[in-house]
């Protein structure tokens, strides 16, 4: 059957605001972007021509497109290209045809006059004045009809380079310099006129252009600040800062100037100021200024300005400013211009320590572009990309989402297509807006009509509006609604009269007749669970999408709860839809995604009464005590299905709404992610449709809190004694538990006497088990296997060697240490020591040695006072060298006296008489055949 389908929601997307003409950018170098209306998108384009060439590169350039988004012109103020990107015969610099104009330009349509633009140029000395005339023109503009050079389009011969006067002519000066680099244009009250306005010293100057051409008489407004004409000392000649910006609202109702610096009386340039005034676009007359920024430090140089969509806040980039043709930002800010103090609402968006030249834009997507190339940097993605803030008009500064590296110019990744610092100026103001009257989702110009089916085109619904509708470039009489009824193929347009003030509004699409067949839409149903019996309950349509659409691809499928919504596609209803009855039929709309043709199905949706058991899986901790384990959860399938038909399948999932959607479904092998307690759920089916829901609960036991790993000791020197080995349950009572060792026993603990591994089996009475395992290591106490003297020296040492299954330390001369781990002991006293040798591994016990280390006295002092009263060999005993044979000289050489190494030793006499106070020679001759000999003091 016939039936019409309505888009009755309009469907805005982020080119809610658009207009075509401002379609395509072209700028440095041989960059471009496409702002496609048609697509919803922004493409790179790589055909431009401007580029930098010996004149200098800082010119804005200008470009138009026709209302339907289609590319006309462009020119870098000095060519124009055509659409074709080939020079324009009457605005060529390769063939000396070129328009009077380096710094700026902009173009626009000649109001009720089809075909026609004007091109508005400013002309200062080109950088190196080559291919330049060497004087500055001013402001010009040209008139171009694109009905010549077959309908390329070309500048009218004896309407180009015409001068609009901005100066005092009587003044020498102001004749040399003529303007500043200002230029910007706001679309008249009428809708049929422009205002082109610059700025010069204190003045603006605003030219209005109609349908009969452009008023040489400006409208004058003089606002401070006032921009001074500059003298050169050495020269006497004047200069001017004409650099900065000059850009209009969204809206028109206001500008921004952002100039770069002022004439200085102590250097060569003063910090530059950014003001907003207000604009009358019926008078062309500028006041009320506000503001914004007054530069103070070196880096407050404004450069850039522009205003967000809605006209709530102004950007823009200030700079470190010697060089005004190299101006090198430092500071991307913004303000509030609804606030009471705009200046105090600056913000930081970005600060940088690096030189950069810098435009911003506002893009038909509602975005600001900025060109932000770094000079004489490494960094190539400077040149690659352009700098975009997505959100212009909120009003948290976190929220604007500044990416820096946002939107690649050089596609080709070969530099041939990159940024500069310029970026043309359009403005949406200056044209009217253009609107999706599709509204399908699928393309802003292009409609299918299928089979025998009629759709609407839909404008925006404005009351008091006047809407006139065209086919193919025919006005369609008696149709002045806002809704339009389109059954045949053709090109249609709208053209709207707001009547409220606003400019006209235009939309235009293509209708064409589907060459494809209508796509499948088969009826369906879907048997649902409930569990509460109510009859409602939650019914998952993606289930049957394949169903309906055959699963073709290039397809699309929506639900809705009418016939009436289905065929209007309004209202649809979610994926996840609770029913209102029970059956209840909605209806099913396939779309095809190329051409936008649907078909309608009916889905019936029916509750299930029917239901299964429930059932509770047990098992034990896996090991961590977290309350965690891994479930088979086939094994409840037996406990779900108990005396229910045979043939139904059961899946697993985590909550009740997941199995009644089947989202989520869970692996068979499922660790529970609550501990301990969980309860998951069995969808179990009937051929594809819901039988029951069940409730599996899941239980996680807790293993015995046990040491898992122990080591001790066992000193074998003490067999057959025995040690004790637990359990080791911890904060809890042993008796508790049960255990199987691994000697076969069963009691909390064991008693041992012999090394080795130890395990048991503790279990409590959930019938969770862990294992524990001791090791027992043997010790003993050391056997000392010899020990070795180096005495007689002058630092005599002991050497302990010693061997057992022990840990060992030693000491000497106190069995209370201190103790060394190393056998080595220095600088030891001549005489008798012991040495300590114990076991710190289990603490065995300790064994000692008795060591002597031989060693002569030095001096002695026979005097009766019972102090060093007698001289002997040191460390000789009736155990150690006793057949040692000590001799002592006078320095002659005189044998004075044999001592006994086992008595006390001479006392300094000879024949009853005492020595001298000298010194005294000895031989000592040890029992082990060594032989020492020195000398000793004898003092008195």
């Amino acid at each position: 059957m016939k039936f019409k389908l309505q888009y009755l929601i309009l469907l805005i997307g982020f080119f809610g605001y658009g207009q075509s003409e401002g379609s395509y950018w072209f700028f440095n170098e041989n960059a471009g972007v496409n702002f496609n209306f048609c697509d919803d998108n922004v493409v790179t384009d790589t055909d431009g021509m401007v580029q930098s060439d010996e004149v200098g590169f800082e010119r804005y350039p200008s470009v138009i497109s026709d209302k339907y988004g289609n590319l006309l012109f462009y020119s870098d103020s000095r060519t124009i290209w055509n659409r074709n990107h080939q020079q324009f015969p009457n605005a060529s610099l390769l063939n000396g045809t070129d328009l009077k104009g380096f710094k700026n330009s902009i173009i626009l349509p000649k109001p009720n006059n089809p075909g026609h633009y004007y091109i508005f140029t400013i002309d200062f000395k080109g950088a190196n004045n080559l291919f330049d005339d060497g004087i500055n023109s001013g402001l010009n503009y040209s008139e171009i009809d694109m009905s010549l050079d077959n309908g390329l389009g070309d500048v009218i011969p004896n309407q180009k380079d015409i001068e609009l006067i901005t100066y005092n002519p009587q003044s020498t000066n102001e004749t040399i310099i003529k303007t500043s680099w200002m230029l910007t244009a706001v679309r008249g009250s009428d809708c049929n006129s422009y205002w082109i306005i610059t700025h010069f010293q204190s003045n603006f100057y605003a030219f209005k252009m109609d349908e009969n051409g452009v008023d040489s008489n400006p409208v004058i407004s003089t606002v401070a600040p006032l921009q001074e004409i500059g003298i050169f000392n050495s020269t006497g000649d004047p200069y001017y800062f004409g650099s900065g910006q000059l850009k209009s609202s969204p809206d028109g109702t206001k500008l921004a100037i952002a100039h770069s610096g002022f004439v200085s009386e102590t250097q060569f340039i003063d910090p530059g100021s950014i003001h907003v005034y207000d604009f009358n676009n019926t008078t062309g007359l500028i006041d009320n200024r506000k503001d914004v920024f007054a530069g103070q430090n070196s880096n407050d140089y404004p450069v850039a300005v522009e205003f967000s969509p809605l006209g709530d806040w102004l950007y823009g980039i200030t700079a470190e400013g010697d060089a005004i043709d190299f101006d090198v930002p430092k500071r991307f800010l913004r303000w509030n211009l609804n606030s009471d103090n705009i200046s105090d609402s600056i913000e930081i968006i970005e600060e940088e320590g690096i030189a950069t030249g810098d435009a911003l834009q506002l893009g038909n997507d509602n975005k600001i572009y900025r060109t932000n190339i770094v000079f004489d940097s490494s960094n190539d993605d400077y040149l690659r990309y352009m700098s975009v803030i997505s959100n212009p008009d909120v009003n948290n500064l976190d929220n604007i989402n500044y990416i820096e590296f946002s939107f690649l110019v050089d596609i080709n990744d070969d530099l041939q297509n990159t940024v500069r610092t310029t970026l043309p100026q359009i403005n949406r103001q200056w044209f009217n807006q253009r609107i999706d009257i599709v509204n399908n989702g699928l393309s802003r110009c292009e409609l299918f009509l299928c089979g025998g089916q009629s759709k609407n085109l839909i404008a925006n619904n404005i009351e008091g509006a006047t809407y006139t509708w065209f086919q193919d470039g025919q006005v369609l009489n008696g149709e002045t609604g806002f809704i339009l009824e389109v059954t045949t193929p053709g090109f249609y347009e709208v053209f709207i009269e707001p009547n409220d003030g606003r400019c006209p509004i235009e939309g235009n699409a293509t209708v064409l007749i589907s060459t494809e067949d209508i796509p499948v839409a088969n009826d369906a149903s879907i048997l649902q669970c409930d569990e509460d019996t109510d009859n409602v309950t939650i019914f998952n349509l993606s289930e049957i999408v394949e169903d309906v659409s055959n699963a073709a691809e290039g397809v699309q499928v929506k639900f809705y709860e009418t016939f009436s919504n289905a065929q209007s596609e309004i209202a649809p209803i979610p994926v996840n839809y609770t029913n209102t009855s029970n059956p209840q039929i909605i209806y099913a709309v396939v779309k095809n995604t190329d051409n936008g043709c649907i078909n309608i199905s009916e889905v019936t949706l029916e509750v299930s009464s029917t239901t299964a058991n429930n059932a509770i899986l047990e098992d034990c901790d896996m090991g961590e005590n977290d309350g965690l384990t891994t479930f088979n959860l086939s094994d409840a399938n037996d406990a779900i299905t108990a005396g229910l038909p045979d043939g139904l399948t059961i899946s697993y999932y985590p909550t009740y709404e997941d199995a009644l959607l089947e989202s989520f479904p869970l692996a068979t092998n499922f660790s529970n992610t609550i501990p301990y307690a969980q309860t998951v759920y069995a969808r179990i089916e009937n051929d594809n449709a819901c039988y029951g829901i069940s409730e599996i609960q899941l239980s996680v036991y807790e293993l015995p809190d046990v040491e898992l790993e122990e080591t001790l000791y066992y000193c074998l020197n003490t067999a057959p004694d025995t040690i004790t080995l637990t359990g080791g349950v911890i904060d809890d009572l042993p008796n508790n538990y049960s255990y199987e060792w691994s000697t076969g026993a069963t009691t909390t603990e064991i008693d041992v006497n012999e090394p080795g591994t130890y395990t048991v089996s503790v279990s409590n009475t959930n019938g969770c088990f862990v294992n524990r395992t001791i090791t027992v290591l043997a010790s003993n106490i050391a056997t000392i296997t010899d020990i070795q003297v180096t005495d007689a020296t002058f630092n005599n040492s002991i050497s302990v060697f010693v061997t057992g299954e022990g840990i060992y330390e030693f000491a000497l001369d106190n069995p209370m240490g201190p103790y060394q781990e190393s056998s080595l002991f220095e600088n030891v006293s001549f005489g008798f020591h012991t040495v300590y040798v114990r076991d710190i591994k289990n603490d065995c016990g300790i064994v000692e040695q008795l060591v002597s280390v031989i060693g002569v006295p030095k001096f002695f002092t026979p005097n009766g006072d019972t102090h060093n009263v007698f001289w002997n060999v040191k460390g000789i005993s009736a155990d150690f060298q006793p057949n040692t044979q000590v001799l002592i000289f006078d320095r002659y050489g005189k044998l004075l006296i044999e001592v006994d190494p086992l008595g006390s030793g001479w006392d300094g006499t000879f024949n009853g008489f005492d020595m001298p106070t000298n010194d005294y020679w000895y031989v000592i001759t040890l029992e082990d055949g060594r032989i020492l000999k020195g000398h000793f003091t004898l003092k008195r």
